[in-house]
């Protein structure tokens, strides 16, 4: 993945001072309001973000539209309720480390002496991606790159004891007095589509978006070519000295086409041992097969930075 750490001098584990929330696994270690937290047996079923709102100084606000349902108990057919919440990309990007750190078999990583497991955590764009030029177009692509990853991590399921944990449950909670975040939302309420800027207009809104996002999703299930730049590293089986290239793929490509185009590029009967990427941490770690390459199509940065060996 490109990047894979903050600018501008700032650490990918200090995603801009006194902006972010940082979570552990089992709650926040940040000054902020813990999460105002309903009953036990209260879920967090999905999470959408409605729109993207670019700050004075540059920086995203994103509206979260949360979705909770209850148990109920006792043999009742329990409730539902939504919520909306305000969060920065730092917001999002605290979120991620904390839980790369906390599970590193969901992150890919695996315990050290363990072979690695397929990455379960949807990659997040890195706190560069809101650094364009500010237009619509910017803001619709980064939100549509959030709401994937809230997806992907709340409705597909593929890291349930991660979606189901308190890191995220704080994260998606409202925050309480202050905050800005509303507890429970009425059918007709539409703040999330018109906040900070009033409402209606073509340029803002969630109807402005949704609608461009109707338009950009009639060739959504059209195959579309994906940029990989791969890094070699010197020597290796056939050996052969270090570079850099790119090639094109379409995201549908297996990890055996994509080991097969890489090898084809290299000639000389040079084999490669191991692709791996960076993930938003830094740590480098091995693609695993199909599962792993179409996560990283899917919810990572373009162009797929890898490294081959």
């Amino acid at each position: 993945m490109g990047g894979g750490g903050g600018s501008g001098g700032r650490s990918p584990l200090s995603p801009g001072a006194g902006q972010a929330t940082i979570f552990s696994a089992f709650g926040s270690s940040s000054g902020q309001p813990a999460a105002a937290t309903a009953g036990n047996n209260e879920r967090i079923v999905s999470a959408t973000v409605l729109s993207s709102e670019r700050r004075e100084d540059g920086k995203y606000r994103h509206a979260v539209e949360v979705t909770l349902m209850s148990g109920g108990g006792g043999g009742g057919g329990g409730g539902w309720r939504r919520a909306l919440v305000f969060r920065t990309h730092d917001d999002f990007w605290a979120l991620q480390v904390s839980l790369l750190s906390f599970f590193p078999d969901e992150a890919g990583r695996g315990a050290a002496g363990m072979l690695p497991k397929p990455r379960r955590i949807p990659f997040m764009p890195s706190p560069t991606a809101e650094r364009g030029g500010g237009g619509g177009g910017d803001q619709r692509a980064l939100r549509a790159r959030l709401d994937a990853y809230l997806r992907a991590l709340l409705v597909e399921q593929r890291a349930e004891r991660v979606a189901d944990g308190p890191a995220v449950r704080k994260f998606l909670m409202p925050r309480g007095p202050g905050s800005g975040d509303v507890e429970r939302l009425d059918d007709d309420d539409d703040r999330g589509g018109g906040y900070g800027g009033g409402g209606g207009g073509a340029s803002s809104g969630v109807g402005a978006e949704a609608l461009d996002d109707l338009i950009d999703g009639y060739g959504a299930d059209e195959e579309r070519e994906v940029t990989f730049r791969v890094t070699v590293a010197a020597g290796g089986s056939g050996g052969g000295g270090s570079g850099e290239f790119a090639l094109g793929l379409p995201d549908s490509a297996t990890f055996i086409d994509l080991l097969n185009a890489v090898e084809a590029r290299l000639g000389s009967g040079r084999r490669v041992r191991t692709l791996a990427y960076r993930d938003e941490v830094g740590g480098l770690v091995a693609l695993c097969g199909d599962e792993d390459l179409a996560l990283l199509v899917k919810t990572g940065d373009e162009p797929v930075v890898l490294y081959a060996n």
